[in-house]
């Protein structure tokens, strides 16, 4: 029996800084998917601009990353970037490493194109390559303009939670950009549903005519 060579990776064609990629350039607005949502403060979203070119990528990055590769193994710090083989999704995708566990063996990881935390083996988790770092990051964060939670503080509540995320996550809609802050680079966003016939639905104010939401004070987001 015969096994492959692995494909050699030149450690100069390694990125491990985040910064060396690309920056996305939004529009104010636009049709995206909303990939990961944590709360309505708090979620991700991918323009469809590049949504062709992602599958691409994705398609080129499945191929060459199951295949045998000589790499090194010692790169792995908090905030590198790396691709990693996710066991939810059953397939590589690129990541930023957060946590390294004390033994080294278990990586917590951003993934970077969704916006989901992921707890990933060092045994799944390989160098990524110039060829697959000139898409940008397709995750944008974002939080909800329009409303705030009933009580009037940043917390919201599990039905309010519940409702938002079944309202937009893994959908077409379209994004509106209010303002943007200018130091955690969170957009402040609508979220708009344009299936409906009869008219434009904002999120915002479904999650008020629910109950779930009210109005924020004038003159703020």
């Amino acid at each position: 029996m015969s096994f492959a060579n692995p494909t050699f990776i030149d450690p100069q064609d390694i990125i491990l800084d985040q910064n060396t990629i690309p920056k996305l350039s939004l529009q104010r607005q636009a049709e995206a998917l909303i990939s990961h949502v944590d709360t309505p403060y708090s979620w991700f979203f991918q323009s469809r601009e590049f949504h062709e070119q992602f599958r691409v990528m994705g398609e080129e990055m499945n191929k060459f990353y199951s295949q045998p590769l000589d790499c090194p193994e010692d790169l792995w710090r908090p905030n590198n970037m790396c691709v990693a083989y996710c066991d939810q999704y059953q397939g590589w995708y690129r990541a930023r490493v957060q946590q390294v566990s004390p033994d080294g063996k278990l990586l917590q990881c951003s993934m970077v194109d969704y916006g989901d935390v992921q707890k990933i083996p060092l045994s799944s988790v390989r160098p990524l390559t110039k060829q697959f770092a000139a898409l940008p990051i397709q995750a944008c964060r974002a939080a909800l303009c329009g409303v705030m939670p009933v009580d009037g503080s940043m917390v919201w509540s599990d039905e309010s939670k519940k409702f938002f995320s079944t309202a937009v996550s893994e959908r077409m809609l379209w994004v509106k950009l209010v303002a943007q802050d200018s130091a955690s680079q969170i957009l402040w966003m609508h979220i708009i549903d344009t299936s409906h016939d009869d008219t434009d639905v904002y999120i915002s104010n479904s999650l008020v005519e629910k109950g779930l939401g009210i109005r924020p004070p004038q003159n703020s987001l």
